[in-house]
């Protein structure tokens, strides 16, 4: 995801711009170009906008416009922002989808059938296909917080989690309306689907908290080699004190002074690691339902006297066929394999 810094206003229009369906890209240090829908040409006075998030880069880059609390395009962006639902709903604004020539190595590429011939296209047909994108927005707290929106996209067809779809969805520029005339494929209804996407997101976040937790432990490390340095040598002054002196009370009230000193020392280094300690929270921001013409392929797998039938989905978005679900666990399958009760699983599920 583009929001890996902390909170900022530039962080702030990278996720509505994009999440409004603009064309956003970082183009250097502080600074943003976009294309904007056209139903948000109108609020901000033109389609395209060039965003300095720092006074310098405003200054050195003729045309843009420098973002500040109190700027005019600042409010405009945070009333629209404002305006937007949890749920929106936005479509594929291409062109008239056909069969490509090349089907076969694109099935090819989605799965391999093992043991079995490979499967012949029975019967195609067009529909609208949904996928639903869930926004979570993940919290990292230790000794400062972090907040990212962390999109997960799920094929509402067949409940199968698509990684790279946010890839190819943030290069077009979304309709508000269909441009097309299609009924919609079948779809599970997002209860299903929800837990499929915490699913993903929790295995997101960890690989997130991991890093942060890396870089955390670095600071941590020298913070308590420094807290160390400091209460070794106060310790020793306050030994060597001890030594030296010959009266009973000076030594009693030095010897306490080290017993506090080193309570002090063990607090400090309590307080330095609950500082360093790493907190995750995920929570559903909002859900976008990404509509797209898609190319439905009923295909026939035959397994010596035994023929299997399987849909697949060409999304004309990515060009590619898409990974089926195993039938057994629902996961992305890039091999299936006929098992002892004759369905096409994952090698793992073979009885």
């Amino acid at each position: 995801m583009k929001n890996k810094a902390g909170y900022s206003l530039e962080n702030f229009f990278y996720t509505f711009l994009e999440r409004a369906g603009a064309v956003v890209e970082k183009t250097s240090y502080g600074l943003l170009e976009t294309i904007i829908p056209h139903e948000l040409a109108g609020p901000f006075g033109t389609e395209e906008l060039l965003l300095a998030f720092d006074y310098e880069v405003a200054q050195e880059t003729p045309g843009s416009i420098f973002i500040a609390p109190g700027s005019a395009v600042l409010d405009t962006a945070v009333r629209l922002a404002a305006g937007y639902g949890l749920y929106t709903v936005h479509y594929w604004p291409g062109q008239e989808v056909s069969q490509p020539k090349n089907l076969e190595q694109k099935i090819r590429k989605a799965v391999d059938y093992l043991h079995c011939r490979f499967p012949r296209v029975v019967s195609h047909h067009l529909a609208e296909n949904v996928y639903y994108m869930f926004n979570f927005l993940c919290a990292f707290r230790s000794f400062e917080k972090t907040e990212e929106i962390i999109p997960v996209v799920v094929n509402a067809f067949n409940g199968v989690p698509y990684p790279t779809f946010d890839d190819y969805w943030q290069n077009i520029i979304p309709l508000e309306s269909p441009s097309y005339q299609l009924a919609q494929a079948a779809t599970r209804p997002v209860r299903e689907l929800y837990p499929v996407a915490c699913r993903e997101v929790e295995e997101q976040a960890e690989k997130r908290a991991f890093l942060y937790r890396e870089a955390g432990a670095r600071l941590l490390q020298k913070e308590l080699a420094k807290t160390e340095s400091y209460y070794q040598e106060t310790l020793s002054e306050l030994r060597k004190k001890h030594a030296d002196s010959s009266d009973p009370a000076k030594k009693k009230k030095l010897q306490d002074q080290l017993a506090a000193t080193k309570a002090d020392w063990k607090r400090r280094q309590d307080d330095i690691v609950a500082r360093y300690d790493l907190e995750v929270e995920v929570r559903l921001d909002h859900l976008v339902a990404c509509c797209i013409p898609c190319l439905f392929l009923q295909v026939e797998v035959q397994h010596k006297s035994s023929f299997n039938r399987q849909t697949l989905v060409y999304n004309p978005l990515s060009g590619e066929v898409e990974v089926p679900p195993c039938p057994v666990c629902g996961r992305p399958a890039r091999v299936l394999a006929p098992d002892k009760n004759g369905r096409l699983a994952c090698p793992a599920h073979e009885e």
